[in-house]
């Protein structure tokens, strides 16, 4: 027993000093463990030779005993060596080093690979984290990009649509400048460009508050509430009820039996839903019919009318920002393009999608779907 003792506290200082010595050498994980266990194994075969040497020539009475038990050791150290290294260069090497060429490229902006390994353990799981967090990442940075390229396009029509204005303005400014002084000018002219001047400061100022609303819209954190369906319904009748009695055309209102509750941001979800409405009541001709349902975790929302539809150049742009209809530039004082652009804004923060299309029968289609999900 005093031999055993002995033996294990020599061993915890061996340990220590290879360990202190490992540092020194800059040895890091397998190869600190493979250094060890190499230096136990020479250890023990010179403690092996020794105890032989003192059994066969000196006669220790214990020295066979010894010997036995020395070999039993080394054989077992030699076969955890033999285990653990087969177990790194076939288990552990191969994912490791795809995970530090991974964290290299990434450390160098460089997310255009892919991670493959198909071993279903541990390192396969942590491979496929790993690569999961890769796509994340992608994802998150294509539409950091995307959002970016809009807000800059956004910026450049801004300021476009504001040159025009502002010229109109300045050259009325000099106008008025060129003649009141000299008397060249009557007070009814005078009135009639102040009336004009007013007209495009006030289009000015609903452009600017339409353009700040945009952009408050694009930063805004959706904050999804628990929402009775059937409420929501009825909501959604009053207003198209409302609307019908101005514009005197016919509103129906149809829905799937869903007694549930869903998870939406009310407020979005009705300044989408008004914006749709309003511009089915501003085409229609008589009739404006809308179906609402809720299915696979979304809600689908379609609202139709009965106006001359779509044209082919408004379904593949209608969606983008200050598209205006060239059949209805009469209008473009009124309306800055802005509102498709807006709804399909609210349904991508939802989760979602918005998509215009016709009838076969005529007039317009427009189709949304919102994740409802908590």
């Amino acid at each position: 027993m005093d031999f055993m003792k002995k033996f294990f506290q020599n061993v915890k200082k061996f340990y220590i000093k290879c360990h202190n010595f490992s540092q020194s050498l800059k040895l890091q994980g397998s190869q600190f463990l493979y250094f060890f266990i190499g230096l136990i194994q020479c250890a023990l075969l010179w403690f092996f030779w020794i105890n032989f040497y003192d059994a066969f020539f000196y006669t220790d009475p214990f020295g066979i005993a010894k010997l036995a038990l020395i070999t039993l050791i080394l054989s077992t150290v030699y076969i955890l060596y033999r285990s653990t290294k087969k177990f790194y260069q076939e288990k552990l090497l191969y994912p490791i080093h795809l995970l530090e060429k991974a964290a290299e490229k990434i450390e160098n902006n460089d997310l255009n690979f892919e991670l493959h390994y198909d071993c279903q353990d541990e390192m396969g799981d942590l491979v496929a984290s790993f690569e999961k967090m890769r796509q994340t990442v992608v994802k998150n940075n294509q539409q950091l990009w995307r959002g970016l390229e809009e807000r800059k396009r956004l910026n450049a029509a801004f300021a476009h649509d504001l040159r025009t204005p502002l010229t109109v303005l300045r050259g009325y400014v000099d106008f008025l400048r060129e003649f009141i002084p000299n008397g060249q000018i009557d007070e009814n002219k005078i009135l009639e460009t102040l009336d004009t001047m007013s007209a495009h400061i006030k289009h000015l100022e609903t452009y600017t508050k339409e353009m700040n609303a945009l952009q408050k819209l694009q930063d805004i954190h959706v904050e999804k509430q628990s929402v009775s369906f059937i409420n929501l319904m009825e909501d959604m009748k009053k207003q198209g009820d409302i609307l019908a009695e101005e514009t005197v055309k016919d509103f129906r209102l149809e829905s799937n039996p869903y007694e549930n509750t869903i998870f939406l941001d009310q407020g979005l979800f009705f300044q989408l839903y008004n914006n749709l409405l309003n511009n089915a009541f501003r085409y229609a001709k008589n009739f404006i019919h809308v179906i609402c349902s809720v299915e696979n975790g979304y809600i689908n929302l379609i609202i139709e009318d009965d106006g001359v539809g779509f044209t082919m150049k408004d379904l593949h742009q209608a969606t983008n920002a200050f598209y205006r209809n060239e059949f209805n530039s009469s209008e473009s004082n009124e309306h800055f393009g802005l509102g498709l652009y807006i709804c399909k804004v609210i349904a991508s923060n939802h989760g979602g999608k918005l998509a215009l299309d016709n009838n076969i029968n005529g007039g317009a289609k427009v189709c949304v779907s919102l994740n409802i999900n908590p």
